[in-house]
């Protein structure tokens, strides 16, 4: 029987001290490392990364989140990257399920049930938000960043999961900027 494979979370952050928190202490039983990109923070966001044993990261900002969620991919070391953002938090009712799945699954992408909170609604939708840490998959998109592009010309299957994570980013569907 093979190990299960390793996690990388990877993380890009701006004044995220609220959230992070929240976000970090969600990943403590699934990552295998921490790599958090920070784009010019002004409040407590690297010190609260760092106390969760984050790997620390700077970038300076230049308008492209796929360029940042690129930087943090070149400072992963581990068989699988999961992104989030500094205000999504991952669900899980048993920590053990996400290292099965991707033992079971070796090499696919998988698809998570991404909700996001409003003040009395959620709306929701699947994104592919894990797939395998190899050179020629990366983020497209200067803003709405996805690794959809590089993953279909890598054809790397995916899988859809009942795995979730709750984005708390949005005070009100008005708040999303399109």
């Amino acid at each position: 029987m093979s190990k299960y494979p390793t996690v990388s979370v990877c993380m890009i952050v701006k004044n995220e001290e609220e959230n992070l928190p929240r976000a970090l202490a969600s990943i403590k039983n699934v990552a295998d490392e921490v790599i958090v990109v920070d784009t010019g923070s002004k409040d407590r966001t690297v010190e609260i990364a760092k106390t969760f044993g984050a790997k620390v990261f700077y970038f300076d900002w230049c308008d492209d989140f796929s360029a940042a969620r690129n930087e943090s991919l070149k400072h992963a070391t581990k068989d699988y990257i999961l992104w989030l953002d500094g205000d999504d938090e991952f669900q899980s009712n048993h920590p053990g399920e996400l290292k099965k799945m991707l033992k079971m699954h070796r090499g696919k992408a998988f698809h998570f049930l991404i909700q996001l909170l409003f003040e009395n609604r959620r709306d929701e939708y699947y994104q592919i938000r894990m797939f395998p840490r190899r050179k020629d998959i990366f983020f497209e998109g200067r803003v709405h960043e996805q690794p959809n592009f590089s993953l279909r010309r890598a054809n790397v299957p995916t899988l859809a999961t009942q795995l979730r994570i709750l984005h708390h980013g949005y005070s009100s569907p008005n708040a999303i900027v399109p």
